[in-house]
C-alpha cells in the first residue's frame, strides 16, 4: 500500500524542464548585472526539453541541440531543435540520437567544420563521442573517450593538456569532482586527480568558457535537490598544478514560473541558453508537498 501512494506521490509531483535564454551580455553573468529572461513556449504535453546547447544562430531562428524526455518512454534522447527567436516557439523538432540507455547533455565540440557531440550516457558504462552531420541530423559513433560511468562530462583545453572535468556516478550530485587526462596511446581519458568542494557544486552545468583570458566553469548546485542552482566558477591552474575553483555568482531559479531549479548554463554566437524546472501540475503538486511535509512532522512528534 505505501509503495503504492509513493507511485502516486511521485506521479503528482512530476516535473518538467522548460528552456530560456539569457538577454545580457556573458560579461554581465559574471559581474553580477541582474538578468533578464525569455522563455521558450513548449506546445508538446507529453514531454520536455532540457541541458540545451546552442548549435547555431541565425537572423530568424535559434537551433539547439536538446535532451528529450518523453513522460511514457522515461528515458531520453538527443533531438534537435528550432526555436523562433521573435515567437519565442518550437517551429521544428527533429531526432538525433537514441541508444538503449539514457542520453543527456549533448555538449558540442567543434573542429575546423566538422562537430562532435559526446552525450551524457553513464548507464552504459562510459563516454562515446559522435561526429554530428547536419545536413542528414544524425550521428555516427566513433570511439569511446572515457571507460568509466561519468556524468555531464566536458573536455577542455584551456590549461595546456586535453582534460575532462566529470563527476562520476554513482556521486553525480556530490561535492568531488574528477579530472581526466588523454592518454595517446590508449586514446582514452584516464582518471588523474579530484578536486572535493565544501558544497554539492561538482557536477558541470555546461561547457566551459572564456572571457578575455579568465577560464570559468557552469557548475550545478545540488545541495538542497539536482539542479537547484547555478554556480559560476572561475578556474585557474597555478604554477605547482594546483587547482583553484572560485565561485564568481550563484544563480537560483527566475521566478516562481519555474520554482524548482535552473541546472543548465551555455552560450554560443551571443546567445545564452539555459533551462529551470516546474512541477508540471503545480497546485496539486504544492498541496501534496505540503501534505507529506505535515505528515513528516507529525510522525516525528509522536
Amino acid at each position: 500500500f505505501m509503495s503504492f501512494i509513493g507511485n502516486i506521490y511521485d506521479r503528482i509531483t512530476e516535473s518538467y524542464w522548460a528552456i530560456g535564454f539569457i538577454e545580457n551580455k556573458l560579461e554581465d553573468v559574471i559581474n553580477g548585472t541582474p538578468l533578464r529572461y525569455v522563455w521558450v513556449k513548449n506546445h508538446y504535453k507529453d514531454r520536455w526539453f532540457a541541458d540545451p546547447f546552442v548549435l547555431d544562430v541565425d537572423e530568424k531562428y535559434i537551433y539547439l541541440l536538446v535532451e528529450e524526455y518523453t513522460y511514457a518512454h522515461r528515458k531520453g534522447l538527443i533531438v534537435k531543435l528550432t526555436i523562433d527567436r521573435e515567437l519565442l516557439i518550437i517551429t521544428k523538432r527533429e531526432e538525433v540520437l537514441e541508444t538503449d540507455t539514457h542520453l543527456s547533455f549533448p555538449i558540442i565540440e567543434r573542429k575546423q567544420d566538422r562537430l562532435f557531440i559526446y552525450p551524457e550516457n553513464y548507464k552504459s558504462g562510459k563516454l562515446s563521442l559522435y561526429e554530428f552531420l547536419p545536413k542528414e541530423n544524425s550521428c555516427n559513433k566513433l570511439r569511446t573517450l572515457c571507460h568509466a560511468p561519468v556524468t555531464d562530462a566536458v573536455c577542455c583545453n584551456y590549461f595546456g593538456d586535453k582534460l575532462l572535468f566529470s563527476t562520476t556516478h554513482p556521486n553525480d550530485n556530490g561535492s568531488v569532482l574528477d579530472i581526466y587526462r588523454w592518454h595517446e596511446e590508449q586514446e582514452t581519458y584516464i582518471f588523474d586527480a579530484s578536486i572535493s568542494f565544501k558544497e554539492n557544486i561538482a557536477r558541470n552545468a555546461g561547457d566551459f568558457f572564456k572571457i578575455n583570458e579568465n577560464v570559468y566553469r557552469p557548475a550545478q548546485e545540488c545541495n538542497f535537490s539536482y539542479g537547484h542552482a547555478l554556480s559560476i566558477q572561475a578556474v585557474q591552474l597555478d604554477e605547482q598544478k594546483q587547482w583553484n575553483f572560485k565561485e564568481v555568482r550563484r544563480i537560483t531559479s527566475p521566478n516562481l514560473q519555474y520554482p524548482l531549479g535552473i541546472h543548465t548554463f551555455n552560450h554560443y554566437k551571443g546567445v545564452i541558453v539555459v533551462d529551470a524546472l516546474a512541477y508540471r501540475w503545480k497546485t496539486i503538486a504544492c498541496i501534496a508537498s505540503c501534505l507529506r511535509s505535515l505528515i513528516k512532522k507529525i510522525k516525528a512528534i509522536f
